[in-house]
């Protein structure tokens, strides 16, 4: 096999391992400390629900791709330089809505992410108050709803 025939299961392989990895650190995550309902509503109130059920699709995912890489032994697709920009941009926006949590909190650095990356990958497709509405409603969803639904705080 080439170099290019390779990178297809390397890449189903690491991802895998991946999936794996937030899998064991989403079971490390400590259960919440407010009194909370019994069994499955309970369970769906859990903090690590969402890391469970991402570290399970990504793993899941990985072994498919590995799979069906093997078996088809077909190339990857090329990866463009303009994709590479796209993802490091993509990337970047993510570490700096992050820091920003801590910085100015939840609702303003949400609205700012949702908002630049919304407008980055769709200015050409959308109309700018199209973006902006769906900015606001999302950020309203994450930041009231979500909270009220399961009865956790956000920062």
């Amino acid at each position: 096999m080439d170099a290019k025939k390779n990178r297809g299961w390397i890449e189903g392989v690491v991802i895998t391992l991946i999936g794996l990895v937030c899998l064991y650190l989403a079971l490390t995550i400590p259960n919440n400390p407010v009194k909370r309902a019994e069994g499955f509503v309970g369970f769906m109130a859990e903090a690590k629900l969402f890391p469970l059920i991402a570290s399970c699709v990504i793993t899941i995912l990985g072994i498919v791709m590995t799979g069906s890489d093997l078996v088809k032994n077909r190339k990857a697709p090329p990866f463009s330089k303009g994709e590479l920009v796209r993802t490091l941009i993509l990337l970047a926006a993510t570490v700096i809505y992050v820091v920003l949590i801590h910085k100015i909190g939840f609702l303003i650095s949400t609205f700012l992410y949702l908002g630049a990356t919304l407008f980055y990958y769709n200015y050409k497709e959308r109309k700018w108050y199209v973006i902006l509405a769906l900015t606001a409603a999302f950020t309203v969803i994450g930041a009231y709803l979500v909270p009220l639904a399961i009865n956790l705080r956000l920062p």
